[in-house]
């Protein structure tokens, strides 16, 4: 019987060999959503706001039926868009949205508080993180100048959500009870997957508060 001799540097050099390709395939860890706040020039860092995958943004207004309430002005207005991702987000698309809750003035704007905003995005944004100094999952763009559009939203955004959560493909940012707001969040997604349309949901103060007029935003299809 012939005896097969190996050498120990051929066995070190295998060993290197597994090691490294261990290494390559070693799958992208989940981020939690970071709820990262970042600048607007941190934004078009990321995302390329003049070439967007959507070539126009989704925009609509939300209603709520209250015991106080009015039907004459709408509560509020969304707005939703989608950006390729440029950077450190190459290869992704940037998914943003602003939402703006009207001022309560004599009960002839704003019925309610918005306490958190929900809707479906069936792919885990924790999987796709984009580094803006660290890792970031989910974003919230502070920009208090409401005469910075850029492509994006309906004016200036500083408020930063509470938390972000993506659970079982709900998306949700939470919020302190606030009124008279504007804030600007986002997440990431692969470029493979076109965006759709899907419903937003509220949680809001009266928690009884009925939807009468609920606005679209974009996300992605799997």
């Amino acid at each position: 019987m012939k005896v097969l001799k190996v050498s120990l540097s051929e066995v070190l050099l295998t060993i290197a060999i597994c090691l490294l390709v261990s290494c390559c395939l070693k799958p992208v860890e989940a981020v939690p959503l970071s709820n990262t706040e970042i600048s607007w020039d941190q934004f078009t860092s990321i995302a390329d706001i003049n070439n967007p995958v959507t070539p126009y943004p989704l925009t609509g207004f939300f209603d709520f039926e209250t015991d106080t309430g009015n039907f004459f002005f709408p509560d509020g207005s969304v707005y939703s868009k989608v950006f390729p991702g440029i950077g450190s987000a190459e290869g992704l698309n940037v998914y943003v949205y602003q939402f703006q809750v009207y001022e309560l003035l004599y009960e002839l704007l704003s019925d309610v508080i918005l306490t958190e905003v929900s809707f479906d995005f069936p792919v885990n944004p924790e999987n796709f993180p984009v580094n803006i100094a660290s890792d970031v999952t989910s974003f919230w763009v502070n920009e208090p100048d409401p005469d910075i559009k850029g492509g994006i939203g309906i004016g200036g955004a500083s408020v930063a959500p509470t938390g972000a959560t993506w659970d079982n493909g709900v998306l949700k940012f939470t919020f302190n009870a606030l009124q008279d707001i504007s804030f600007i969040v986002g997440v990431f997604a692969p470029k493979n997957m076109p965006p759709e349309e899907t419903i937003t949901k509220f949680g809001t103060v009266p928690i009884d508060a009925t939807p009468t007029l609920l606005p679209t935003v974009y996300m992605p299809t799997p």
